[in-house]
């Protein structure tokens, strides 16, 4: 699953893998066939913390200023629009260029990002789908719909 997110770069992609190695730890189907779509759909955590830390850096290049009420504005525009995300390469790019156009920060500044987004993405994408995935596990041993021995063995 991981070599699957790395090679990718879509969550999406990775969702039979997770699927194929929840059912190896025991998890339930009634439980990974509606925790990893769905984490693969909102999970996105790694592309939520490098599309604030690239917003407030360009803004600091670019001699934005962003104010507390700005800080507020952001956090909860990158929470959205990062849901709202399509869980395809390159999706940071266009999320990114639109929350510099809401902050006032020229939009073609994300150029600068360009060559860090590619590397970012083949990291950032398996560590969501390893939370996706650990989360799916700790959800299902919560409820008791871990098969114990399928786990084990």
């Amino acid at each position: 699953m991981m070599l699957t997110a790395f090679s990718t770069v879509s969550s999406s992609a990775t969702i039979p893998d997770s699927m194929a190695a929840a059912k190896r730890c025991g998890v339930s189907p009634k439980v990974y066939s509606l925790a990893i779509p769905l984490g693969a759909t909102i999970n996105k955590n790694a592309l939520c913390l490098f599309v604030t830390a690239s917003s407030l850096f360009l803004c600091r290049i670019n001699g934005v200023e962003v104010s507390a009420s700005a800080m507020a504005f952001l956090i909860f525009f990158v929470l959205m629009s990062v849901i709202g995300a399509a869980t395809v390469p390159g999706a940071g790019i266009i999320t990114l260029s639109v929350i510099l156009a809401q902050l006032g920060c020229p939009a073609e500044s994300v150029g600068w990002m360009m060559g860090i987004i590619p590397i970012f993405d083949m990291v950032g994408t398996p560590v969501s789908c390893l939370g996706t995935l650990s989360s799916t596990f700790l959800t299902a041993s919560e409820v008791r719909m871990v098969n114990l021995e399928e786990y084990k063995n």
